[in-house]
């Protein structure tokens, strides 16, 4: 049957055995001559670019363009201030949480950021610059949400030499 096969794969330019790549986590059978195959880890990635979904009320709260799934968590946690905008497409309707108004009071600002909490995508996010929210929202490590956060920078190393060997 080892012939069936062998023509099988010459019709459908299918590999031959020697050409098979694995995940490089042993030995690759692949001989110099064939082609290499990407596997896996040859991938590269695009930087994300985060979009407000054009529906959000203006201000610095938003929920992000295209990652809503809809669980209904954030709007049930801030429903005044979040609500649903529907998209129909045909028969299809596609649904998508978004920012209907910004908070005023302080509760609707803790309302909010707890919002962004139970999103289970976390698609909510925050582009403020207030101290006290950033700081609040790194308290509850949500840094990761804010778009004026900048990376934090690692503490500077400082070399000391103990005091009984330092040269005369």
């Amino acid at each position: 049957m080892a012939w069936l096969r062998d023509m099988v794969r010459g019709y459908f330019g299918w590999p031959s055995e020697t050409d098979i790549v694995s995940l490089e986590l042993g030995d690759p059978r692949l001989h110099e001559q064939a082609p290499r195959w990407k596997s896996v880890w040859d991938r590269t990635t695009e930087p994300r670019v985060i979009q407000a979904h054009p529906a959000n009320a203006p201000g610095p709260f938003y929920s992000e363009n295209d990652g809503c799934i809809t669980c209904g968590a954030p709007q049930a946690e801030a429903p005044a201030l979040i609500g649903w905008y529907e998209e129909r497409c045909g028969a299809d309707a596609h649904s998508h949480c978004i920012f209907t108004r910004q908070p005023t009071s302080p509760d609707e600002l803790e309302q909010a950021i707890r919002a962004m909490h139970v999103s289970c995508v976390e698609n909510l996010r925050y582009r403020g610059s207030d101290p006290s929210i950033l700081a609040r929202l790194g308290a509850l490590g949500m840094s990761h949400l804010c778009d004026d956060v900048a990376e934090p920078k690692p503490p500077a190393c400082e070399m000391s030499v103990p005091p009984d060997t330092q040269p005369n």
